[in-house]
């Protein structure tokens, strides 16, 4: 098992409670590192600095088995921290006048507050030498005008977030999120049973089966497929719900709605509902925002269930052509295709099938370590399940370069 200070740790639970407890635990354990008063907004990223943290630098000048005994490092800063951090991201961050490890998420964000990173982009320059980067990035600290507190997290700096609110950041706690949803799913989905949730330090994820609304969400639609004759017709499937946040800035506190088979395939159905991680929304705009999207569930199903009435003739140079105009990897939405010919064995294919196969490129993106935001890409994926069924034409065509016709 990984300690929880390593960049690479990664918690898993099946026990709800365990995972409830973990995160009432996370929240008074936290500390966020502002400004020295109420008045002032977070501290100015000029005084700010990044230094290299390598072995024989002056930042490390005597390990031993319990401490890393450095001239500015707190106490509570053990030789496993800075080791670790080493190994990750090599930096060290100055905050005034004390120095703590910096973890790889806290990097980018960093980069961002002082501007020489596009949000979403990559910067080149750590692709030079340790000390190069910090000494360029240190020029763009000395004249960035931004102010953010830092969240200090296992003993390494976590999270790296702009001021909103006088002296408070805008994260919504996510032990308050989860009382939240819990309070939602026994009013809406009432036998709701837990799957799974999981922790890295970027973000946090939740997982819900509601069986007993099965006939409900899907009565219509499994009476479709039985008649369909598609690879889902002798399928068990259930519906899901997926919740994922960071209070680091990752990722806004999302619920999705899904179906999954039991053998592991998985749709979204329609778009999740998000709230950003500011200090003007409550807890309060993400249960209203909930109960707003489960609403939208029955609407998505028969946009799902009328997909089937969409014959697709070219279906490997359809997926290719969605894949383009959404953005997703195509390569993956190849291999997808080709598994979905296979599996499909000479029956007709309609539009629920290629949109039920692009969602398998997010497994082919985990399975090949590909590069990749995967929550984005269910998001660019589920716009797929909106285009009329007029409009699948414009997909469905074979331009000579993937393939015939099916």
């Amino acid at each position: 098992m990984t300690a929880l200070y390593e960049d690479n740790a990664f918690i898993s639970w099946e026990n709800p409670a365990e995972m409830t407890k973990f995160y009432e635990d996370l929240t008074e354990s936290d500390v966020w590192i502002s400004g020295d008063s109420a008045d002032e907004d977070g501290i100015s990223m000029a005084e700010v600095t990044l230094l290299p943290l390598e072995m024989g630098s002056e930042q490390v000048s005597v390990f031993s088995e319990d401490n890393a005994e450095a001239p500015n490092f707190p106490e509570f800063v053990t030789s496993g921290i800075v080791y670790d951090t080493m190994n990750n991201s090599a930096l060290v961050i100055k905050i005034r006048d004390e120095c703590y490890p910096l973890r790889n998420i806290a990097v980018q964000q960093v980069e961002e507050r002082a501007q020489f990173r596009n949000r979403g982009g990559n910067t080149n320059l750590k692709k030079t030498s340790i000390k190069t980067y910090c000494k360029v990035a240190n020029e763009y600290l000395r004249v960035c005008n931004s102010r953010a507190s830092f969240l200090l997290r296992f003993g390494k700096i976590t999270g790296v977030q702009g001021r909103q609110s006088g002296n408070r950041y805008g994260a919504l706690p996510i032990s308050t999120l989860l009382r939240t949803l819990y309070t939602v799913l026994d009013s809406q989905f009432p036998g709701h049973k837990f799957v799974s949730g999981t922790y890295c330090h970027e973000f946090s994820t939740a997982t819900w089966l509601v069986p007993e609304q099965s006939d409900k969400i899907l009565g219509t639609y499994l009476e479709y497929l039985k008649n369909a004759g598609t690879f889902l017709s002798n399928e068990e499937l259930t519906p899901v719900l997926k919740f994922t946040t960071s209070d680091v800035g990752a990722c806004a506190a999302t619920i999705r709605a899904g179906i999954q088979s039991a053998t592991g395939k998985y749709i979204e159905i329609g778009d999740a509902s998000k709230l950003e991680h500011r200090a003007v929304n409550i807890v309060d705009d993400f249960s209203q925002n909930c109960e707003e999207m489960f609403a939208q569930i029955a609407e998505n199903m028969e946009k799902l269930v009328a997909l089937m009435d969409v014959r697709i003739r070219y279906p490997l140079p359809c997926m290719l052509h969605l894949a383009r105009r959404y953005n997703l990897p195509v390569f993956m939405a190849a291999e997808a295709a080709k598994n979905l010919i296979a599996e499909m064995g000479g029956e007709q294919i309609t539009a629920h099938d290629p949109f039920w196969a692009m969602n398998d490129t997010v497994r082919l993106m985990a399975a090949r370590d590909a590069k990749g935001n995967r929550f984005k890409t269910r998001e660019k994926i589920c716009r797929i399940l909106a285009i009329s069924p007029t409009r699948w034409k414009e997909y469905d065509y074979d331009d000579g370069n993937t393939g015939g016709t099916y």
